[in-house]
């Protein structure tokens, strides 16, 4: 495929470096993750990576007018309809419950009872999950720095906060803080659930460390990591058991209640600032951007924890 005539003119942007394995680009930069992104966005992805072979290290280019065109796509959607990119963005935690289900979740125990026909059809519908996912991250990395010279405007100059001051931070974190919980602080939830159970003596440390490890050890494999198994949560929660009982049931507490503290700061910071509704959306969307990022990326660990043994059992055959 030739490579069209203005790439050569164009002033490219490094967004940084990654440890990708090749294969593992289709997920972020192949043509069914473009064609996902327009559907969702409504314009296309065009990434350039150069891959070092000696290190393994990825490292990913975008046009400056790409860039341009994503932080125009923002300023436009809030011009025409204020809310419009938070249901765009909103969008994917239907698309998380979804995928939460149907991902094919297939073990090593099951290898035997499948056929090579259907090991391959069930590895691409897991491959499929994390193409339609990956561009709510890849959005949300792209557009990332679009909303920080906007809500310092809007703290400094509207609401007269003094920029990097204390202040300036608490409200910053108020109004950019997801109502929904994260995959992180859910993780930290049960993790602080299991260390009460072990200190008053109603569960096992092989018992919870089993569940953790069965609900959360896909966390850390993105594309090809390893994952948390029943070791790694024995020793954690071993760890975090030396803490004060009363310590951790108030910090266990805090996560129960998340999205109710979330939402009574949120108030309160509005109310004490007179914060417009539409300076509020512009906090909302970046907090949103962010959440869905991080969120899509551990979807696309979810599908790689029973893609990986999956790949490997079809190379082998």
């Amino acid at each position: 495929m030739s490579i069209p005539s203005y790439y050569f003119k164009e002033k490219f942007i490094k967004m940084g470096k990654w440890s990708l394995l090749p294969a593992d680009s289709e997920n972020w930069h192949g043509e069914h993750t473009s064609f996902y992104f327009k559907k969702i966005f409504g314009f296309n992805k065009g990434t350039t990576i150069i891959h070092t072979r000696m290190d393994d290290l990825q490292h990913p280019y975008y046009p400056e007018f790409f860039i341009k065109k994503i932080y125009k796509f923002i300023a436009d959607s809030n011009r025409r309809d204020y809310k419009s990119l938070a249901q765009k963005l909103l969008g994917f935690y239907n698309l998380k419950r979804i995928a939460q289900k149907q991902i094919p979740k297939i073990t090593v125990s099951d290898f035997t009872k499948i056929s090579s026909t259907k090991l391959i059809s069930l590895y691409k519908k897991n491959r499929d999950w994390a193409h339609r996912v990956t561009p709510y991250d890849q959005f949300g990395w792209i557009a990332e720095d679009y909303w920080n010279p906007v809500m310092e405007k809007i703290l400094t100059s509207k609401y007269g906060l003094v920029k990097n001051s204390v202040e300036y931070y608490k409200v910053l974190f108020a109004l950019t803080k997801p109502e929904k919980i994260s995959t992180t602080l859910a993780e930290k939830r049960e993790v602080l659930k299991s260390v009460i159970q072990l200190k008053i003596g109603s569960k096992k440390l092989s018992v919870v460390s089993a569940s953790l490890a069965k609900n959360y050890g896909f966390m850390p494999v993105f594309t090809f990591g390893t994952p948390w198994g029943i070791e790694y949560y024995n020793d954690e929660l071993k760890q975090i058991s030396k803490g004060n009982l009363s310590v951790l049931k108030r910090e266990y507490e805090k996560l129960l209640n998340y999205t109710k503290i979330r939402n009574q700061e949120f108030k309160a910071t509005v109310n004490k600032y007179k914060i417009s509704i539409y300076d509020q959306q512009i906090f909302i969307d970046f907090g949103l951007a962010l959440d869905v990022r991080n969120e899509a990326e551990y979807l696309v660990s979810l599908a790689g924890y029973y893609l990986l043994p999956m790949y490997d059992e079809i190379a082998r055959r």
